[in-house]
């Protein structure tokens, strides 16, 4: 029974060494938005789904394990938690209890990438607004009625110019 939980040990921990993976990834991505390389993104960016890919397997691996071992589970890929893992193990409390340790360091790992993926995100959103608010000074500007201060409608202003002046 021991080789059985040092089997599970391994894919969990396996599980773990990829998370923190995924948080270095995760870090590199801010500073290549920070510098627009767009290329480290793209290289970023298959480098996740493939550590999500690894991650996935490695769930199906523990699945076949435990069907090969008899261990009656209800789960799969997508229903797949941890803990209910864990808590159905035919092992002593000393083991779960070591598995336990590993689950909680992976469940720290997830919300540490959620909390660098919402910074990311809003990264984005503020830094593409500022770009936004650049290229609108630059861009054509959205025809608009002048009038006067008497209410007469004015003549357009000709060409797209940041500062107008007439001699």
């Amino acid at each position: 029974m021991e080789n059985f939980a040092y089997k599970i040990d391994d894919y969990i921990q396996k599980k773990l060494l990829l998370y923190q993976e995924l948080v270095v990834v995760l870090k590199q991505e801010k500073a290549f938005i920070h510098d627009m390389e767009t290329d480290a993104l793209w290289a970023s960016s298959s480098r996740k789904k493939k550590i999500a890919a690894e991650i996935e397997r490695i769930r199906s691996c523990i699945l076949f394990f435990l069907d090969e071992n008899g261990v009656e589970h209800g789960m799969n890929i997508r229903t797949f938690s941890l803990g209910a893992l864990v808590r159905l193990l035919p092992v002593s409390p000393k083991i779960k209890s070591d598995l336990g340790k590993t689950r909680i360091a992976i469940n720290l790992k997830k919300d540490e990438l959620q909390v660098i993926g919402r910074e990311n995100r809003k990264y984005v959103q503020e830094y593409l607004g500022v770009i936004n608010g650049i290229m609108a000074n630059f861009s054509e500007p959205v025809p608009r009625k002048r009038y006067s201060y008497s209410g007469a409608m004015q003549p357009a202003r000709s060409g797209n110019h940041l500062v107008n002046a007439e001699v």
